[in-house]
């Protein structure tokens, strides 16, 4: 489990620099994969890692944080699959229309909770 959570920090700090730096390159990935037509496959993805999180709790030094974005994480993907189409539209929308700087911001979050992640382990 420990291994997996290393990896999982990785990916988010690979992530955030990349959404980062490619900023442009970014928003298409991103917007490729929230015009498809079945969200709630992608859905599943958010779900599994906040179930790996809150599995490898016992496993970090400060637990809550682990436990707080595994909750997120899986709040998340609860939403996609069962929230109101019209909240769900909306949030989506949000993500293909925001600026560069709001990409570069999540970018940073995204980094800084992989790092998070690796200094808790």
């Amino acid at each position: 489990m420990e291994i997996l959570l290393i990896l999982l920090a990785i990916l988010w700090i690979i992530i955030g620099v990349l959404m980062f730096i490619f900023t442009d390159a970014s928003k298409q990935v991103l917007r490729n994969l929230l015009k498809q037509k079945n969200i709630k496959t992608f859905s599943m993805l958010p779900i599994i890692i906040g179930i790996a999180l809150l599995a490898g709790a016992s496993l970090v030094s400060v637990p809550w944080i682990a436990v707080i974005l595994g909750v997120l994480g899986v709040l998340k993907g609860l939403f996609y699959i069962f929230g109101p189409e019209k909240n769900k539209k909306a949030l989506i929308d949000w993500w293909l229309s925001a600026s560069n700087n709001v990409y570069k911001s999540w970018g940073i979050v995204a980094f800084l909770m992989g790092i998070l992640l690796l200094l808790i382990l």
